[in-house]
């Protein structure tokens, strides 16, 4: 993942321990984090830090996952992010997630909790 430093990524998950372990992990290979903890701040962090990856829960309050990366997906600027979803939802989460008709035709990709830090690593160097 080094060759992907600097780059900036946004963790939106409600969880403060995944979100910590999400975040360390990520500060360890140099990305630069910037953390949401619902949906909503997930939107407006998106639109104000342009993230060059989002990794984002499906189930948060305030608003989910799917509708935060929804509105994000709608935002021109934002709408060629690529979105790695992470959720304890299994494959009812990857089956909802991926037949989103809105989320367009960009990167989206998906991964179970509790999350292989390795298989994180490698979705993460592929869509950046």
């Amino acid at each position: 993942m080094d060759s992907d430093q600097n780059k900036k990524i946004l963790i939106a998950e409600d969880n403060d321990d995944s979100r910590v372990m999400l975040r360390v992990f990520l500060e360890s290979h140099n990305y630069f984090v910037v953390e949401a903890r619902n949906g909503e701040e997930a939107v407006r962090l998106a639109e104000r830090e342009k993230p060059d990856l989002i990794l984002m829960d499906l189930n948060m309050p305030e608003m989910d996952g799917i509708s935060a990366v929804s509105l994000i997906r709608n935002i021109t600027e934002l709408s060629k992010i690529p979105i790695i979803a992470i959720s304890a939802f299994g494959d009812l989460g990857m089956n909802l997630f991926l037949n989103i008709k809105n989320l367009g035709d960009s990167y989206i990709s998906y991964i179970t909790k509790p999350v292989n830090l390795e298989e994180l690593a490698a979705q993460i160097k592929f869509a950046l």
